[in-house]
């Protein structure tokens, strides 16, 4: 599309997703996000890992995952390669997972807490991490949303029950998806057709896409989800019959 043109060599490198590993560019903006979301589960099965097998506290893991992030980081200036290795370590992205992470173990009931205070310091870091590293709108953004989680969760408020919230949570990614390249698509050739942009163009299509992303929801994720969750299912009963019936024989 125009404006978004690429290179072969960068389309090889957008369909594994290692462009995101090694600080290539993103031809889909959607990407950076799968590429950060693989990298973090595979970074927590990681840590998991180590803390059953060798007996280390999930805490320090998380605390030195952290340190070697703002490490790198600051030798990436320096050398390209720390910068492919902040990448790998989570880049500017670690303290939403951080956050995330220490906000779920703060909020548990303190009996149920094991090292709270370092969870607080992890959070508070995580913060300190998110003011330097991101501008001043993302900052507010994310203090805005962990208000309104926190007393979401606690019920002080019920902005959770509400259906027209949840009914667009639902369609929220999809409609991220098709935004990025259908309705940017769409808005140039209105742009084209007419010699000209108008910004109610921008409500047209966003009306497009929303509606393009409830029907994928009720007749292609929620189909799909169903049949994942039943292969599941089926697939952990099989196995558990088939171990039952290895005992009895």
């Amino acid at each position: 599309m125009p404006g978004r043109e690429s290179s072969f060599f960068d389309y090889l490198l957008n369909i594994t997703m290692l462009n995101g590993y090694i600080g290539g560019e993103y031809i889909d903006g959607a990407h950076w996000y799968l590429t950060y979301l693989i990298l973090f589960n595979v970074i927590i099965a990681i840590i998991a890992f180590i803390e059953k097998r060798y007996k280390i506290d999930r805490t320090n893991l998380l605390i030195l995952w952290m340190v070697a992030n703002v490490i790198t980081r600051i030798l990436s200036s320096y050398m390209s390669l720390f910068s492919a290795l902040n990448n790998l370590l989570g880049g500017q992205y670690i303290m939403f997972i951080m956050i995330g992470i220490a906000l779920k173990e703060i909020l548990k009931d303190k009996e149920q807490i094991v090292h709270r205070n370092r969870y607080i310091v992890l959070f508070i870091f995580s913060q300190i991490m998110n003011l330097f590293t991101q501008n001043i709108i993302t900052f507010i953004a994310v203090e805005i949303f962990l208000f309104i989680f926190i007393y979401a969760i606690k019920e002080k408020i019920k902005i959770l029950d509400n259906k027209l919230i949840n009914n667009i949570g639902n369609i929220s990614y999809i409609t991220y998806l098709l935004h990025q390249n259908i309705g940017y698509q769409m808005l140039l050739g209105m742009s084209f057709v007419f010699n000209q942009y108008m910004p109610i163009y921008t409500l047209i299509v966003t009306c497009i896409v929303l509606g393009m992303s409830a029907i994928i929801y009720k007749y292609y994720e929620i189909p799909i989800q169903k049949r994942i969750t039943a292969t599941i299912k089926e697939t952990f009963e099989n196995s558990k019959k088939g171990k039952l019936s290895g005992k009895t024989s």
